[in-house]
């Protein structure tokens, strides 16, 4: 898997978390991603309807209302697209992902300028479809305190295109903001699901728990039959990934080390919704890029693969990981 990275960055006690997702652009960029459009902000007469005036310049970013498009390779199927948008403080953000293709190049925010982004059909403020982070239609907070915590950022460059950000507290290995694309593993979903993704955006310390990422309330979200129309049951719907118990937990955390090789297993993750949540039930499929850990582990541990590190692992997940030791 050809991967690209920005990684073990200590974070700026000026710019905050407008590094941090100037950072995920900048690593989306290189990975093939285009900024399809972008404003500066309030007050700052910075706009462009076609392209970035963000840039790699976080003091850009970091302006009340200042906001971008980022879009996905033309080999992406559906091409989605995310809209990041920062409120009126460093913490203080939204983040919104459209998949029909079209993407955003509506006015339901208003007229699109330096503080006004454009919106999507399928993620529009008046019925929250689309949103990833944020109270209805508005922002929430993400991150710490500037300065207190490292950056990572890693994103595939080759399809199905899956990236993964976190911020992870100096010195304490808890996670306080992190975004997550993943596309569920070929052959496990249905081929009538035209939106096998799942987005994930979390201010949770636990962000990476087995209990945060099963609980209805805090998991994934996907488009549950997208495309079908809300007649027929399209909605944007919370969905858990599952996890092995025999009785007590056995995948994540309770697997221990292999016996014949003593290496560390992880395993691709079951996501869908339960019966217990009694609407919109059914099976998304198995994640491609996120893995849960067989065994416990401590956060910023990492595994290899032929002895070249690879992956990294935070609370009960792994993730793909440059060869590079983590710096927390």
């Amino acid at each position: 898997m050809a991967i690209v990275y920005d990684v073990n960055n200590l974070n700026s006690v000026v710019t905050g978390g407008a590094e941090v997702f100037t950072g995920l652009k900048q690593v989306l960029v290189t990975a093939g991603w285009t900024v399809r459009c972008s404003g500066g902000g309030t007050g700052s007469g910075l706009f462009s309807a076609s392209g970035d005036v963000i840039g790699a310049d976080p003091t850009k970013l970091n302006v009340s209302n200042a906001w971008y498009v980022v879009r996905a390779p033309s080999g992406m199927t559906p091409r989605r697209e995310f809209l990041i948008q920062r409120g009126s403080t460093q913490t203080s953000w939204r983040v919104w992902v459209s998949s029909d293709g079209t993407g955003f190049t509506g006015t339901g925010f208003g007229t699109v300028d330096e503080d006004t982004p454009p919106s999507a059909a399928d993620a529009h403020p008046t019925n929250g479809n689309g949103q990833v982070w944020g109270t209805t239609g508005g922002f929430g907070s993400l991150f710490g305190s500037a300065g207190t915590y490292n950056w990572h950022v890693v994103a595939e460059a080759a399809s199905p295109y899956t990236f993964w950000m976190a911020c992870i507290e100096s010195g304490t290995g808890l996670t306080r903001g992190v975004m997550v694309f993943d596309v569920m593993a070929s052959g496990s979903y249905p081929a009538e699901d035209i939106d096998p993704g799942v987005y994930f955006v979390s201010s949770s310390i636990s962000a990476f728990s087995a209990l945060t990422l099963y609980t209805s309330t805090s998991s994934f979200f996907q488009w549950y039959k997208k495309g079908f129309g809300s007649g027929a049951g399209e909605l944007w719907v919370r969905v858990p990934a599952a996890y092995l118990a025999a009785p007590g937990t056995f995948i994540p955390g309770g697997t221990g080390t292999n016996p014949y090789n003593t290496r560390d297993n992880h395993f691709p993750m079951p996501v869908g919704r339960p019966a217990a949540l009694t609407t919109s039930v059914g099976w998304k499929g198995y994640t491609s890029m996120l893995r849960w850990l067989g065994t416990s582990r401590s956060t910023t541990d990492t595994l290899s693969t032929g002895g070249v590190r690879d992956r990294i692992i935070m609370g009960d997940i792994t993730a793909p990981f440059p060869n590079i030791v983590p710096v927390f």
